[in-house]
């Protein structure tokens, strides 16, 4: 929740920018934030399910590039060539795509894209 988001900003005890951190320096492993969610009871959901959601999300919502996402998401390229030319870190484009999920995420459900199972 954007609450919990919040008292984590707020809980920090560093100046890396990072909301998760686990020692200051490094984001926390999956397992770590996974234990986090547990602890202010969430269940039910994984880490990878918000990745999941959000690169689903990036990719049918937005027209930003697939690399920006996969930028926001930490993820390594797998060829070492275009890795050596691909030097961005898409920084304002990540800004923008995170801006729109999280307002993506802060509205209300759309009540006809709402199925039943």
């Amino acid at each position: 929740t954007v609450a919990l988001l919040r008292r984590r900003w707020d809980e920090r005890a560093d100046d890396t920018g990072l909301v998760f951190s686990k020692d200051g320096k490094k984001p926390m492993s999956d397992m770590t934030m996974t234990k986090l969610l547990r602890d202010d009871g969430i269940s039910g959901v994984t880490v990878h399910g918000f990745r999941s959601a959000f690169t689903d999300w990036s990719s049918e919502c937005t027209d930003y590039p697939k690399e920006v996402a996969d930028k926001a998401l930490a993820h390594k390229l797998p060829d070492k060539v275009e890795a050596a030319y691909r030097r961005t870190d898409f920084f304002e484009k990540r800004r923008g795509l995170m801006k729109l999920w999280a307002d993506y995420l802060q509205s209300p459900p759309n009540a006809d894209t709402l199925t039943a199972e």
